[in-house]
């Protein structure tokens, strides 16, 4: 390893511990002595990463990253951080930069800093993940269109039931046996009042008895095109019949099945 090097990483170790606050007084004197006349960009490079973490974590309800929102962002902080060989700099508003040959000679070298600013965008975008900021999820349609491409996709038509409430409902549902997940679409299911009563669905699964459907949720209803992701309770073995009963606010634990909306039958 090059005393260059060495160099860099023992300065860089020093400036880490600064900005947690790991310096005892000896190595703070030996932090001044080496950042003597560093431009203050990088002198507080390191104390600026720690503030990002402390933004970012901070009072955070921490939950997991997606995969696919931690792998773009990883892929970002590759490119921030591996600067283009000979990219000229540019020029800022008061005037070109120093060229190499009239810039004093910084000891930490400039891949610790694009290094750190990587991190920190990554941390803040971390941070604003653990928030619950809005972040790009599918909408209901899309995980539709998704839910439907799949081999074992199962689509069936609503059939009115006994209940004046499937007067005229038409819609489908959408069933991955694989997935154990599907959706629901209607079209004219009358608005509910959530207060009082709600619809439930229920799963008909052969392996199960016929007395115990699988609870598939309480859902309301609203005006025009309604889809609604199916919420089972249980895994569903072999599912049969789909059916929609309107019961008291909350749902049921076992429905007395007086008020059957409408069904589908595989």
């Amino acid at each position: 390893m090059s005393d260059r090097r060495a160099m860099d990483e023992v300065l860089a170790e020093l400036l880490a511990d600064h900005a947690v606050g790991q310096l005892d007084p000896g190595r703070e004197r030996e932090l001044a002595d080496r950042t003597r006349g560093l431009p203050f960009d990088e002198a507080e490079s390191f104390d600026r990463a720690a503030a990002a973490v402390h933004l970012a974590f901070a009072s955070a309800d921490l939950q997991p990253l997606p995969e696919g929102l931690r792998a773009r962002l990883e892929r970002q902080a590759d490119a921030w951080s591996v600067p283009a060989p000979d990219a000229p700099s540019a020029p800022d508003a008061e005037g070109p930069r120093p060229t190499a040959a009239t810039a004093p000679e910084s000891p930490l070298a400039s891949p610790w800093l694009g290094w750190l600013a990587a991190a920190a965008c990554l941390l803040l975008a971390v941070g604003a993940w653990t928030r619950g900021l809005p972040v790009d999820a599918p909408s209901s349609e899309e995980q539709w269109a998704e839910l439907a491409a799949l081999a074992d996709a199962t689509r069936i038509e609503w059939s009115e039931g006994p209940d004046a409430l499937g007067q005229g409902v038409t819609g489908t549902v959408l069933w991955s046996q694989s997935e154990q997940r599907g959706f629901m679409r209607f079209r004219g299911l009358p608005v509910n009042d959530p207060g009082a009563n709600q619809y439930q669905l229920w799963i008909f699964d052969g392996e199960r008895s016929a007395d115990h459907p699988v609870d598939g949720g309480v859902f309301d209803a609203t005006d025009g095109e309604l889809l609604v992701p199916i919420d089972a309770k249980l895994s569903v073995g072999q599912p049969s019949l789909f059916a929609v009963t309107y019961e008291r606010a909350g749902g049921v634990v076992v429905s007395g099945r007086e008020h059957i909306v409408v069904t589908a039958a595989l």
